[in-house]
């Protein structure tokens, strides 16, 4: 296996006709990956964006990627470009998939997936330029659509747009994107920030979030907790669950006196293996989210 025209420093992230247009080792990695005949939906490439970790606690390395969409799964391929590090290529059938994660703050952006492999969830991850948002929200949609109903054709964006309206733009311009068309809301919560002091410390207990229960699953929206009140918020992501993973959900403390929030503990489960997704919110908010994916 030979590197062509490669050095992982290119300068953005880019869409790839076919597996031919790959930059280095990708090209290979996921020809050999790809089974014979197999539909190839979606390609891109991502160069080395230096990172060792992100907003959120969110952990990984620095690499060149390729992502690959099939009609029934994902190919991801990794060149860390370190001395002693191989070349990686890992297969993630939907069928596996508990959630995606897409985020960014300024020029840094990232791709999350979290998966059921052999016993235990594992993850990939993929920070690339930020500029390259739209081209792996691209992927994103096209993974979310595996989950979505048949049949449907009627355009849902003027109701998303009324039902996002009490959410910042920022909050908005994560979430919006990732929506299928015809994605069909069966709930949106909006949860403000909140804080709790404690003499002279501020502290957020819960940051500002928009989330919803559709008819394709979840979608968790929300900031990185500021560090103070009033500071701007750089870092915001939104998490995918497809509603075939879900298994249930329920909160699991509610903190008071002060800020009424409570934390909802969301279930997952895919081919034996758990999983399980926390998020903090408004206390009336996460008891009307926890009623809408119940029902």
């Amino acid at each position: 296996m030979s590197a062509r025209f490669f050095s992982g420093r290119e300068s953005w992230v880019f869409r790839a006709g076919n597996v031919d247009q790959l930059c280095g080792f990708h090209a290979d990695l996921v020809a050999h990956a790809l089974r014979p005949n197999e539909h190839l939906q979606y390609l891109l490439y991502s160069p080395i964006r230096e990172a060792d970790g992100g907003p959120f606690g969110i952990a990984g390395g620095s690499g060149s990627h390729a992502l690959a969409v099939t009609d029934d799964r994902l190919i991801v391929s990794c060149d860390p470009h370190r001395p002693g590090s191989s070349p990686t290529v890992r297969s993630i059938p939907f069928s596996h998939l508990f959630e995606i994660e897409l985020g960014e703050a300024l020029t840094l952006g990232w791709l999350v997936l979290r998966f059921a492999s052999e016993d235990r969830v594992a993850s990939e991850t993929i920070f690339f330029q930020s500029s390259g948002m739209e081209l792996f929200r691209t992927a994103v949609r096209l993974v979310r659509r595996t989950a979505a109903p048949g049949g449907r054709v009627d355009s849902q964006a003027a109701e998303w747009e009324r039902l996002l309206a009490p959410s910042p733009p920022y909050l908005r311009n994560q979430l919006a994107p990732v929506l299928l068309e015809d994605e069909r809301a069966q709930g949106v919560v909006h949860s403000p920030e909140r804080w709790s002091v404690s003499g002279r410390s501020t502290r957020c207990v819960s940051p500002h979030g928009v989330y919803a229960v559709t008819d394709c699953g979840i979608l968790l929206t929300e900031s990185e907790p500021p560090p103070r009140p009033g500071t701007l918020v750089f870092a915001v992501r939104v998490v995918s669950i497809p509603r075939q993973m879900i298994r249930a959900a329920r909160i699991i403390t509610r903190e008071s006196p002060g800020p009424r929030v409570a934390t909802v503990l969301v279930q997952s489960e895919a081919h034996g293996i758990r999983h399980q997704t926390q998020v903090t919110m408004d206390e009336r908010g996460a008891d009307e989210f926890v009623r809408t994916i119940a029902s």
